[in-house]
């Protein structure tokens, strides 16, 4: 019974090799037996593999000291004064601003751009919209028809706290520390004195602002300027 299967296969496949299309069967009969068999040796290749994988490193880099990270004085614990320096020289330069102030309840914005001895920009308050423009000569207001000297531009405002590079001078000369109270992605630094508290943010590694805060709230000035 054994033998008349035997060659009832044999004669299949001699039936098989007469044409083209029975050559591709037994072609693609015998790519799946190999795929089969390779399947399985993997498969017990796998089993018999050891459970451990992990890689260990030579002895020679586990002994090798760490190499140590340069400090960056940005993410340190307090600003340092040769920061602060670099960047007032920066302010010395050309730069846009926006002030905004808030003084028993009154609020001022200012808005401009500041160019070497030239700081042109426009003032809203409760009084409306000005534009200004102070030089060498003095402080004016501009229209579409006239330039006006004036003399109320700051009134009531402390003009020194509209100068960056005053307030970094003050800051200075106090203990500068990180603010780990601002949930912020950029540092943000404070220090105080006998008057106000100051808030130093930074972006990129450049000082983009100040918050100067009287200790009993009686006015907030918020600068922020881009070089």
């Amino acid at each position: 019974m054994k033998n008349k299967k035997e060659s009832a296969l044999k004669q299949k496949i001699k039936e098989l090799k007469k044409t083209n299309k029975g050559k591709a069967i037994l072609r693609l009969i015998k790519w799946c037996v190999f795929f089969v068999i390779l399947f399985i040796f993997l498969a017990i290749a796998s089993l018999m593999s050891p459970k451990n994988n992990s890689i260990k490193k030579p002895n020679n880099e586990i002994n090798k000291p760490q190499e140590e990270i340069p400090k960056d004085n940005w993410n340190e614990e307090t600003l340092t004064i040769e920061t602060i320096n670099e960047y007032q020289e920066k302010l010395n330069n050309d730069y846009d601003y926006k002030y905004e102030i808030s003084i028993n309840k009154e609020k001022y914005i200012f808005s401009g751009t500041k160019t070497n001895n030239i700081n042109k920009g426009y003032k809203e308050s409760s009084t409306g919209i000005i534009k200004y423009s102070i030089d060498s000569t003095g402080t004016y207001m501009e229209t579409t028809t006239e330039k006006t000297l004036i003399n109320n531009l700051y009134e009531g405002i402390e003009e020194n706290y509209l100068n960056p590079i005053y307030i970094l001078n003050i800051i200075k000369e106090l203990e500068i520390t990180r603010d780990r109270e601002c949930d912020c992605i950029e540092p943000v630094y404070k220090a105080n004195d006998s008057k106000n508290i100051y808030r130093i943010t930074t972006s990129n590694q450049n000082i983009t602002g100040i918050n100067i805060t009287a200790l009993d709230f009686s006015y907030i000035y918020n600068l922020d300027f881009k070089i």
